[in-house]
């Protein structure tokens, strides 16, 4: 009988390390609302160089069925809009069985009615300065390539932030529906909207992408259709038209010497007001 002791004891250990863990999972899952707040609050602004604000987090651990509401991405530094997106309600379905997983799978994502503000600034677009700021995090937490020349030279490789989590992501069906753009310039504004944009299997291809990777690729196809509507609803004759006249007006050729307003009442000239 004293023989059987260990196998006891050895039994007791594993049922308290498989309790701990279960412990652990339902906390993790209980608290998953939180965590997916956290994460986005925390890595976004380092993605994206601008304020990101998520109002709220539901996701049923059971179905993998949720919604993020209230999701906000400002503008970078030099651009007077309040918001670049507020992208309003995402629906969102996941693969429960993946959350422990390296790569979570995300069945869909879909993102009804966004508010997306093109602003024209000194140093450019603002989703084109976004879309920069993300490829900019991309290439830093980018795996170091693994040559002689990437080895000898190790100071370079501190210096790059490393991608939060270690997560990846598939995702495999995302939609953007009902957006609606609004170009603007020196106070006036014109809106048009989107297509419908739909995006299939990413980071599949490679395994799962990093959530600065799935970033880049989402901003990268709403870019192009910004891009396009700010051409069709005439937006680049305002971003030319407000850099003439705060041009004209920086050199004193608006007659009463009210840049603001000279500027202003040249983009009017637009708009017939």
């Amino acid at each position: 009988m004293a023989s059987r002791k260990p196998l006891w004891i050895v039994g007791g250990v594993i049922a308290g390390l498989l309790a701990i863990i279960v412990i652990g999972a339902m906390i993790i899952f209980a608290s998953i609302d939180s965590i997916i707040k956290e994460v986005v609050e925390s890595i976004g602004p380092k993605m994206t160089q601008t304020e990101v604000k998520l109002d709220k987090v539901e996701l049923s651990t059971t179905s993998g069925t949720g919604k993020l509401t209230g999701l906000l991405i400002g503008n970078p530094k030099g651009f007077s809009q309040p918001s670049a997106m507020q992208l309003g309600e995402i629906g969102i379905t996941l693969d429960i069985a993946t959350l422990t997983q390296d790569t979570i799978v995300i069945k869909s994502i879909l993102i009804r009615a966004p508010q997306i503000t093109y602003e024209y600034g000194s140093t450019g677009g603002n989703i084109e300065t976004i879309k920069k700021n993300v490829d900019s995090y991309v290439g830093q937490t980018a795996p170091a390539a693994s040559t002689p020349a990437a080895k000898s030279a190790p100071s370079a490789e501190k210096k790059a932030p490393k991608e939060e989590g270690g997560k990846k992501l598939i995702i495999e069906d995302l939609r953007i529906q009902d957006a609606k753009v609004t170009a603007a310039a020196m106070g006036q504004q014109m809106s048009q909207g989107l297509p419908t944009i739909q995006l299939k299997d990413i980071g599949k291809s490679k395994g799962g992408a990093t959530p600065a990777e799935v970033v880049e690729q989402i901003l990268g196809a709403l870019q192009q259709q910004v891009a396009r509507a700010a051409q069709s609803m005439g937006a680049d004759k305002l971003k030319d038209a407000a850099k003439g006249a705060l041009e004209n007006a920086t050199k004193g050729g608006i007659p009463g010497g009210d840049t603001t307003k000279g500027a202003t009442d040249a983009i009017k000239g637009l708009f017939g007001k």
